[in-house]
């Protein structure tokens, strides 16, 4: 099985909605039945990020997991109460309080390295500890949180989950369970969440070892970045110029500009002896191991 992650659209929230079936025990009655609207209004204003993993070879989707940055007040205040964090932040965005950070927020908290990052969803669909593809599906989610979220200056990771298998899996990467309730379905509840200092008091792993990163350099743009991400998932520009709304010419003139903002910093990176394709080559193998280049600053 050969397994793809790319940023959700809209109509992937429905048809998403039965992978997402088992997560529906974690959220009130009211905050479920709205999800749809909310994913879908939460993704249009840039305030969440959903990812779908779909098999190649048949185009169906095996999985989806979702992130988000807190406010500290609505984390604060979510974790006052006897609730659960995910469905509170949700049923928050659906009486009108902002709980997730739009990116500009984003951007001032990474400068700060003061991060609240809120995981959800993201349970493999059929899960199956003795069936090699929940374990290889399980394997791409990982692969998927470190392409979106390495390269930010977290100071805390949160995950909360009611399923058997999520809970040991969030045990097993180190998570120090914070809460733990029992559901009005009965199942058991944990609150998991990981800190920088604990992170750094550990052995390094994941996530742990994502949790600091250094400063970007080159000073992309929203736009530039967009493009770099779409690059690195191995969209032609003709893909990219679609997906940006842009033309072909725009899309050129937006790596000119990022090969001189490159040029200007590292001029190494871009050597003159190398083609065109070269040197793009060049600068995303180097953007791979830095991600932080991605990220709002």
């Amino acid at each position: 099985m050969q397994i793809r992650h790319r940023r959700a659209l809209a109509q992937d929230i429905a048809r998403g909605r039965e992978i997402l079936e088992p997560e529906q025990i974690l959220f009130s009655p009211r905050t479920w039945q709205l999800m749809p609207q909310l994913l879908e209004d939460l993704l249009a204003r840039d305030r969440i990020l959903l990812c779908p993993l779909d098999d190649v070879e048949t185009g169906r989707m095996v999985g989806m997991g979702g992130s988000g940055f807190l406010h500290p007040d609505s984390l604060e205040a979510a974790l006052a109460s006897p609730g659960g964090l995910t469905d509170a932040a949700f049923t928050a965005e659906s009486e009108g309080r902002p709980a997730f950070l739009n990116r500009k927020e984003v951007a001032e908290a990474n400068r700060a390295a003061d991060l609240r990052l809120m995981n959800f969803f993201g349970t493999p669909q059929g899960v199956d500890l003795n069936h090699p593809g929940t374990l290889e599906v399980f394997g791409s989610f990982t692969e998927t949180w470190n392409f979106y979220h390495r390269g930010f200056a977290l100071r805390e990771i949160w995950m909360e989950h009611a399923i058997p298998f999520m809970i040991e899996a969030t045990s097993r990467i180190g998570l120090r369970v914070y809460r733990e309730r029992t559901l009005p379905s009965g199942a058991p509840s944990k609150l998991s969440v990981m800190t920088r200092e604990e992170a750094l008091e550990s052995t390094p792993s994941w996530p742990g070892s994502a949790m600091i990163s250094p400063r970007p350099r080159f000073g992309f743009t929203a736009v530039e970045q967009q493009l770099l991400e779409l690059a690195l998932l191995d969209h032609s520009d003709r893909d990219a110029a679609a997906a940006l709304h842009l033309s072909t010419e725009a899309i050129k003139k937006r790596w000119r500009s990022i090969y001189q903002k490159v040029s200007q910093v590292e001029a190494a990176l871009l050597p003159p002896e190398l083609n065109g394709s070269g040197q793009r080559r060049a600068l995303l193998q180097s953007l791979r191991n830095n991600l932080q280049e991605l990220r709002p600053y």
